[in-house]
């Protein structure tokens, strides 16, 4: 039975998730700042599984009935799922990679650039439509800002001398992981090495006491292993598709 859960439920829903990774930190980073809250992130527990459901898009981490999974997911209009291995019914398998730092290396930051640790969000929001796609700019700005007040992430950025030209970020920090994201550069300063700089100066102020990871679409596959990266098992990507 899949129900839905409040922050009364916190160590149930801790526990579910374990110390699996990607889904472990980026998981319970979202429950501390959603969880009884208004922000349309959702969470439900589900024969022991973990989950969580933001618009299109759900986060699965455990076993669990995947009939009764993908019912669920229909009803709530879910198209998109990652999970630790389990497959809804009648999704098909989408293409997403966990990659984890592994070796280590240095990238000087481009000449003409100011790196800057606590960058304004509004100006981010402002400078390069900073969001994931699954929010809008400014719900994505509000919660980075909150989980970067509790101490949940580390956001990085590069100032040009008109603006913001990238960032990178720290979004979900545990004890065990620290999970990277939110890798923008604005159009016109692509190809000049703002990004790799950023995630590689963030890579390194975890790496080794924290595992260092990320998730990326395959045509960014080879970007993030010249970084030092390298693709890792456990994480599974799911369309919703017609039933066989």
């Amino acid at each position: 039975m899949i129900r839905q859960i409040g922050p009364e439920s916190r160590g149930e829903f801790l526990a579910a998730l374990g110390d699996t990774p990607f889904f472990a930190a980026v998981m319970a980073a979202s429950f501390e700042v959603n969880a009884g809250k208004n922000t349309g992130v959702r969470f439900f527990l589900a024969d022991g599984a973990a989950v969580s459901v933001s618009g299109g898009r759900a986060l699965v981490c455990g076993a669990c009935d995947e009939d009764e999974l993908a019912s669920f997911f229909a009803f709530s209009g879910v198209q998109d799922v990652r999970t630790s291995g389990a497959r809804p019914a009648g999704f098909e398998p989408g293409e997403l990679f966990l990659m984890e730092y592994v070796s280590p290396r240095e990238k000087p930051l481009p000449e003409g650039y100011a790196l800057e640790e606590m960058p304004s969000m509004t100006q981010l929001g402002e400078t390069l439509c900073y969001t994931d796609g699954t929010v809008s700019a400014g719900d994505f700005v509000s919660e980075a800002c909150a989980r970067r007040n509790r101490g949940l992430a580390h956001i990085w950025a590069l100032r040009a001398p008109d603006g913001y030209a990238a960032t990178a970020g720290v979004y979900a920090l545990s004890g065990r992981e620290a999970y990277l994201g939110g890798v923008i550069t604005k159009e016109k300063y692509r190809g000049r090495g703002c990004a790799g700089a950023l995630v590689l100066r963030l890579a390194n102020e975890y790496h080794p006491r924290r595992a260092v990871r990320l998730i990326c679409a395959p045509h960014r596959r080879s970007f993030y292993e010249s970084l030092g990266f390298a693709a890792r098992p456990g994480l599974l990507a799911w369309r919703a598709g017609q039933n066989p």
